[in-house]
C-alpha cells in the first residue's frame, strides 16, 4: 500500500499553477498532463517533465514565467503564497496601465521587470 504525504501549502502552490496552466490553455477538456498514466506521473515529474504553455498574447506572455516558479519539483523551490499574490498584483497593474502592449514603454511596474 502507498503511504500519501499530508497536503501542505507547498503542494496547494503547485496545484495553482496547473489551475493557471489551464486557464491559460482555454480549451475545453485539455488537462495537463492527460498523456501519463496516473501510476507513471510521479516519475514523470521527477524528470523534469512539465506540460508546455501555449502561445499566449503578449499581454499573458509573463504568466508563463510565473507558472514554472509554482510548478518546481522541489517543493522548497517554489513561491510562497505571497509571492504569487504580488506577482499577480503587478501583472495586473502592467497590463491596466497600458494601453497597447506593443506600443507603451516599459515602466519600473511593467510585468517585463517583475520577473
Amino acid at each position: 500500500m502507498r503511504q500519501f504525504q499530508i497536503p501542505t501549502t507547498s503542494a496547494d502552490i503547485y496545484s495553482l499553477g496547473l489551475l493557471f496552466w489551464e486557464i491559460a490553455w482555454c480549451k475545453p477538456r485539455n488537462l495537463p498532463f492527460k498523456e501519463v498514466s496516473i501510476e507513471n506521473l510521479y516519475h514523470h515529474l521527477r524528470q523534469y517533465n512539465h506540460e508546455s504553455l501555449p502561445e499566449l498574447p503578449v499581454d499573458y506572455q509573463h504568466w508563463r514565467l510565473l507558472i514554472s516558479k509554482m510548478w518546481k519539483f522541489k517543493a522548497e523551490d517554489r513561491c510562497d503564497i505571497n509571492t504569487v499574490e504580488m506577482l499577480m498584483q503587478r501583472l495586473y497593474k502592467g497590463r491596466s496601465d497600458s494601453t497597447s502592449s506593443v506600443s507603451s514603454p516599459i515602466s519600473p511596474t511593467s510585468p517585463s521587470n517583475i520577473f
